[in-house]
């Protein structure tokens, strides 16, 4: 007997996937799904965080990663933080 599949992949949001499973075997995958809004969020915190850090650098030549995260934690806002957090999950 053969199986026939059909399967739809446009714009797919899976990391992988089996057709059929028998024989007691396990499959297990991770998945992040990111919309597009979540993907340019993530994009825009990230550039955020490079000009800051640019803009420290500037100022402080010698910023070591501590002095670094210190002043993009005390450049952000709470609510900034809070969305880009969101975008995360």
């Amino acid at each position: 007997m053969s199986d026939t599949y059909n399967n739809n992949f446009h714009k797919p949001k899976i990391s992988n996937f089996a057709n059929k499973i028998k024989d007691n075997v396990r499959q297990q995958a991770n998945q992040n799904i990111y919309t597009s809004e979540q993907k340019q969020t993530l994009v825009d915190a990230s550039t955020e965080i490079q000009r800051l850090i640019k803009q420290l650098e500037q100022n402080n030549p010698t910023a070591n990663e501590t002095e670094k995260i210190a002043y993009v934690n005390d450049e952000t806002t709470p609510s900034w933080k809070r969305h880009l957090i969101g975008a995360f999950q």
